[in-house]
């Protein structure tokens, strides 16, 4: 018998725990609070972490990564709308 060439291994982030189990996207998704395909369409943006592979054409995510990452964007709102505001107050002055 062959031994198997193809590696199965992924390069495992350092900000993650080692004893957390890797979600596939349909439980990654819940974490977020976002819907399946919201989800995949933040992942495209960017908002979301990109996934690993540990086995090809087996997308996962830590939950860990994906809560760090909604608190990375989750002051963004606000502080475009701050921005907004003290534009339209310095054109209106």
């Amino acid at each position: 018998m062959q031994p198997n060439t193809h590696s199965q291994t992924a390069s495992i982030p350092a900000q993650h725990n080692p004893a957390e189990i890797p979600l596939d996207a349909e439980a990654a998704a819940p974490v977020a609070g976002l819907s399946l395909g919201a989800f995949w369409r933040a992942v495209a943006a960017g908002r979301m972490p990109a996934p690993v592979y540990p086995m090809p054409r087996a997308p996962r995510w830590y939950a860990s990564e994906i809560r760090a990452a909604m608190e990375q964007t989750r002051c963004l709102p606000r502080n475009q709308a701050a921005a907004r505001r003290m534009a339209r107050m310095n054109s209106a002055a």
